[in-house]
């Protein structure tokens, strides 16, 4: 996300869960944060998959 520009305060989900998805590498998030994140991502015009993250 920071080679791309995007902030943690972007993301559609809590601070708590943005902060864990940023820096936590072993976290693996609930289905429903995974889809709502890839989701706003590819609205934003990037192309990124799940395997991409997680």
């Amino acid at each position: 996300m920071d080679k791309k520009g995007l902030t943690q305060g972007e993301l559609p989900v809590n601070k708590n869960t943005a902060t864990r998805l940023c820096n936590d590498h072993d976290y693996e998030p609930y289905e429903d944060t995974i889809l709502t994140v890839i989701s706003y991502l590819r609205k934003k015009g990037y192309h990124v998959s799940v395997s991409d993250f997680w």
